[in-house]
């Protein structure tokens, strides 16, 4: 596998985890309801791109988002958010979507600080200043941007920068987002009112799941 080949994965990549990111971290808007129906319709009879092997995951997602005139469908999956992903009250939808609030054999403060020195170290801080470090959708923002970095490393020749960033994406995935976020994204499909999170959760959990395995058994000489 050449350079390029390793910078078109790599640009991929990085583009399903900024789109996990931005769907975890928004509230739901006419906007956002808009702007998703046209995203989200990917035409995976055009060569498989740029939905590929997860075109179904997304045809399902992009199915169950409300149309674009029915206020009272956006309305409903706002307030399913909210449920979902705000914190509100406890018992109030599944514990949110904190690393710190689900990794119990760590103190938060202490998980909080090194996930912040692993940001700080790839040169990539602050991931997002509006929410907190250890939130799912800053941590699926983080590997879109390690994937960005490995593409432009790619892209200029620069093999061993290259190596080294996925080097740091295999390390994360198994210091941070492996022990929490599958087991979260499951307790997610289960607890949802809304068939939108449901596919989320489990498209979300796909490609944490069979990426990380990918990257795991890469061997970039």
């Amino acid at each position: 596998m050449g350079s390029e080949t390793h910078a078109i994965l790599a640009a991929r990549r990085s583009a399903w985890y900024w789109l996990l990111a931005e769907l975890f971290l928004t509230c739901p808007n006419d906007a956002f309801v808009a702007r998703w129906r046209g995203d989200l319709a990917f035409d995976a009879g055009a060569g498989g791109e740029p939905a590929g092997p997860l075109a179904a995951e997304v045809a399902a997602l992009h199915a169950a988002l409300p149309d674009a005139d029915d206020k009272p469908g956006t309305t409903g999956l706002a307030v399913e958010y909210t449920r979902l992903f705000g914190a509100v009250r406890t018992g109030y939808g599944p514990p949110p979507p904190y690393e710190s609030v689900h990794r119990k054999a760590m103190q938060p403060g202490d998980l909080v600080v090194a996930l912040n020195r692993f940001y700080n170290e790839a040169g990539l801080a602050p991931v997002d200043q509006a929410v907190a470090s250890d939130h799912l959708g800053v941590e699926l923002k983080f590997v879109a941007l390690l994937c960005h970095a490995e593409m432009e490393a790619w892209q200029q020749e620069r093999a061993g920068d290259a190596r080294q960033v996925l080097g740091r994406q295999r390390e994360f995935f198994g210091r941070h987002l492996l022990p929490w976020a599958p087991d979260y994204l499951d307790a997610v499909q289960a607890d949802t009112q809304h068939p939108f999170y449901r596919c989320l959760a489990l498209l979300a959990h796909k490609i944490i799941s069979e990426d990380h395995t990918a990257v795991d058994a890469r061997n970039v000489s």
